[in-house]
């Protein structure tokens, strides 16, 4: 995927949504916590990859791995954390999605965990 998306930390569970949309875990990107989710941007005029930190909203102090999303409602979805509050030691999330990032200088898309 080249370097503006590996970095020399871990970049790990990849997944790309129905509608082409690319999300993935990194440590090797600025982020909250551990491992953050991202996603990828692409500029449409540059055609340049730009990572988007999916916020602070849905990325905790801890790792947050594996996004997915419904297919029969695509707000909402699951992912993985190993936050303090959960069962053991990786609990699954479910979130709503209340802001999608359009703009390829967003930093932070809207989550609210449910």
């Amino acid at each position: 995927m080249g370097p503006s998306i590996n970095t020399p930390g871990n970049e790990v569970f990849p997944y790309v949504r129905w509608d082409g949309q690319f999300f993935f875990a990194s440590d090797g990107h600025p982020g909250y916590g551990l491992l953050d989710l991202f996603t990828l941007n692409v500029d449409s005029v540059s055609k340049q990859k730009v990572v988007v930190n999916l916020g602070k909203d849905i990325n905790s102090t801890y790792d947050d791995i594996g996004i997915t999303f419904f297919k029969n409602n695509p707000k909402k979805g699951l992912f993985a954390s190993n936050r303090p509050g959960g069962v053991g030691d990786d609990d699954i999330y479910f979130f709503r999605e209340i802001y999608k990032p359009i703009p390829v200088d967003t930093t932070d898309a809207r989550f609210v965990l449910d």
